[in-house]
């Protein structure tokens, strides 16, 4: 079993540990930059999370994934 997690911010990690809490992935989300000059501004890039998101569903291929999100809220 892997089991694994998200933190959706911009400064968030996506996660992934096996059975004996071994890190197998990890990678921070990935981020775009949009705009220019002082409207420019980071956001999450769909793509590069899909693809960090169907990486992890690899590792588990025939093992099975328990997966969580953190849910988002402002402070």
């Amino acid at each position: 079993m892997i089991y694994g997690g998200m933190d959706p911010g911009n400064q968030g990690a996506v996660v992934a540990m096996d059975e004996h809490c071994n890190v197998v992935y990890q990678s921070f989300i990935p981020l775009i930059d949009v705009g220019k000059g002082k409207k420019k501004r980071l956001v999450l890039d769909p793509i590069g999370l899909l693809t960090r998101l169907q990486e992890v569903q690899a590792l588990a291929a025939n093992q099975g994934l328990f997966f969580v999100l953190e849910k988002a809220q402002t402070m």
